[in-house]
């Protein structure tokens, strides 16, 4: 694994109270009830959908102020940009409530939830977890002397790895 890795899941939680990830296709829906396209149980225009996004730190170190941006690319029956609706800008302050994680400790997950209204048409979207780049301090690997053949000493010198940064692969939903 590499030191510093992040996943993210996007569930969606339907009208029935029940979650479904929201990566599966959706099942055929009735005439006059929306939601995300993803989500087997439709939310009703209007009415609250929450949003589930799961982030999980994956690598090996801690990461600190992780974020989530989730980003609209269509909504059937609207027109215009899907950046610039309703439901992006719901989306978008709902967040920035939540605000980032401030810490997530490698190997550990966290739920962060939002509630937005939900579109009067079927919508996806793309969600991303990011967190700023982790410095890695300077490190020593020291050195060895090895007798191949008797009489013969090798010294291998010490290895100095230098301090390095690494920024979190940023994948989405």
């Amino acid at each position: 694994a590499t030191p510093a890795q992040l996943d993210i899941v996007k569930d969606i939680v339907g009208k029935d109270g029940e979650t479904y990830p929201g990566d599966e296709p959706a099942p055929s829906t009735p005439e006059g009830v929306t939601g995300d396209t993803t989500a087997p149980a439709p939310v009703e225009p209007g009415k609250d959908m929450v949003i589930v996004y799961t982030v999980s730190n994956t690598g090996k170190v801690d990461l600190t102020n992780v974020s989530i941006a989730d980003q609209v690319l269509s909504i059937e029956g609207e027109e215009g940009d899907p950046a610039n609706s309703s439901l992006q800008s719901a989306i978008n302050e709902a967040l920035k409530t939540a605000g980032p994680i401030p810490t997530l400790k490698a190997g550990a997950s966290t739920p962060v939830s939002i509630t937005v209204p939900a579109p009067a048409g079927a919508h996806v979207n793309e969600a991303k977890a990011t967190a700023p780049g982790v410095t890695l301090p300077a490190t020593t690997i020291p050195g060895t002397t090895i007798t191949p053949v008797p009489g013969s000493p090798v010294t291998i010198p010490s290895t100095v790895v230098p301090e390095t940064v690494v920024t979190p692969n940023t994948p989405s939903n």
